[in-house]
């Protein structure tokens, strides 16, 4: 998954839902669906979003009680994820995975918290992919599509 990805995916939604043939409902519940997933989509986007999230992140588990394991498993006390803080391997590269590899080439210890700040812009981006996708296959189907798990709507009586 990529920024261009999504960027390619959000342009066909927004064609979709300017032909005239699809039906209200379907565009209404497209539009809601879109709704849901903007913030998360206007986060990815940003300039230098990873990189952003990746300072949040660290520094949000630094301040956090709810740790199950340390953020990073070195034994350095000076490490500075162990203090909420990005290696300043990371902070001179460009790319922030290119900085990432090289800090977990380089470093003593596995830096857990790094691991889980991946994992979660990728899970986002995945939730991004998946709605825009699921959009896209509503539009073109002309029918909405209920997310997996999800309770039907209950029944509308007139």
């Amino acid at each position: 998954m990529s920024r261009q990805q999504i960027l390619n995916l959000n342009d066909q939604v927004t064609e979709l839902l300017a032909r005239p043939d699809i039906p209200r409902d379907v565009k209404t519940w497209a539009n809601d669906e879109l709704d849901e997933v903007q913030p998360l989509m206007d986060r990815i986007l940003r300039p230098d979003a990873f990189e952003q999230y990746l300072v949040e992140y660290v520094r949000r588990q630094s301040e956090s009680d709810d740790r199950d394991e340390p953020a990073c498993k070195c034994r350095n006390s000076s490490c500075s994820l162990l203090r909420g803080n990005i290696p300043p391997v990371i902070r001179m590269h460009d790319d922030a995975r290119k900085g990432i590899a090289a800090h977990r080439r380089g470093h003593g210890g596995e830096p857990v918290v790094l691991r889980e700040a991946e994992s979660s812009f990728r899970e986002m981006m995945r939730e991004v992919v998946t709605t825009l996708r699921r959009v896209i296959t509503a539009l073109s189907s002309h029918e909405r599509i209920e997310r997996e798990g999800a309770a039907p709507e209950p029944a509308a009586f007139y």
